[in-house]
């Protein structure tokens, strides 16, 4: 996107609303050369955090990730960030095909080097129409098996927090503090708004919730916009146990997992009432969860299986 059109988006939404100093404005930027040109341009126009696609710290594994940027490229860019913006996070991506324990261990630990204040770690998935499905489904790509892919989620979290790099949600790292504001108002199922290509928004109409969906491809995104002024594609008043699924699905990824204030203050109901309480007090005696009057809490063990314990504790 020119830098051209940020900056006129950001100046109209400074038009029509007040954004406090506070206010976090992030923008995800590859670390390329090109792109690194841009940061200073990015900070001047308000932009006051970055988010960098790093995903490697191998040259081998980037190639095989699909990324064009080298290890060289990714530091250097990080390190450019680090002189600019007081705030910036950076992403990689861990089980990775024929990754080890230890090369990744090595991986983190030079990361380690880097992080000022934030970084997600992000467990490599096989999403439908992808090559990686492809290769997946062929044979070409053999995954990690699940014990290594688990011990991988338990390093990191062991590596970053004695670095005092805690984990707020099941893929986010951050100094406490520093966790992502915009980031937070998802998991916190708090309201949003999408605007471009692909993009969700979650508003709240009284009682109820609002879900809206844009059109995926930016070509359409754009004839829609100039035929009609809008390129929602989809927009759909949620049952209270949508809403309720949601919201659970989303807090229970968080590491102070669901407040039940919270959920009262949203909903006006006990959150008690929608759980499977046999299912509730097995996953407390398997130790995966701990709760009581304040708050419903995945335990560290229990991260590891945080889909099944949302498939089966709901009971709606």
């Amino acid at each position: 996107m020119p830098i051209g059109i940020i900056e006129g988006l950001l100046r109209h939404i400074n038009n029509i609303t007040t954004v406090s100093k506070d206010t976090e404005i992030t923008i995800e930027v590859n670390p390329t050369s090109g792109e690194q040109e841009k940061l200073r341009v990015f900070k001047e126009i308000g932009i006051n955090r970055l988010s960098i696609g790093v995903q490697a710290l191998n040259d081998f594994d980037l190639k095989v990730l699909g990324r064009t940027h080298s290890v060289k490229e990714a530091l250097s860019t990080i390190e450019l960030a680090q002189k600019i913006f007081d705030n910036y996070s950076f992403d990689l991506i861990y089980a990775r095909p024929n990754q080890t324990l230890d090369g990744w261990a090595k991986e983190l630990k030079q990361a380690l080097k880097h992080i000022k204040h934030h970084i997600s770690l992000y467990q490599l998935s096989i999403e439908q129409d992808t090559p990686f499905a492809a290769q997946y489904a062929t044979g070409k790509l053999e995954r990690l098996c699940q014990e290594t892919e688990a011990q991988m989620f338990i390093n990191n979290r062991e590596i970053l927090e004695s670095n005092g790099i805690y984990q707020y949600e099941i893929s986010n790292y951050a100094v406490r503090g520093k966790e992502s504001i915009h980031n937070l108002a998802y998991w916190n199922y708090d309201e949003y708004i999408g605007i471009g290509p692909g993009a969700h928004s979650r508003i709240r109409l009284g009682k109820d919730v609002l879900a809206i969906a844009n059109e995926m491809k930016p070509d359409l995104w754009i004839r829609r916009l100039e035929r009609d002024f809008s390129a929602i594609v989809e927009k759909e008043t949620l049952l209270k146990k949508q809403v309720v699924c949601e919201y659970v699905l989303m807090n229970l990824r968080k590491a102070t997992g669901i407040i039940t204030v919270d959920f009262y203050n949203k909903f006006g109901e006990n959150v008690y009432k929608y759980f499977d309480h046999e299912v509730l007090d097995l996953f407390r005696e398997n130790g995966w969860l701990r709760h009581d009057k304040e708050s419903v809490v995945v335990t560290e063990n229990g991260r590891l299986f945080l889909d099944r314990i949302i498939e089966r504790l709901i009971e709606i």
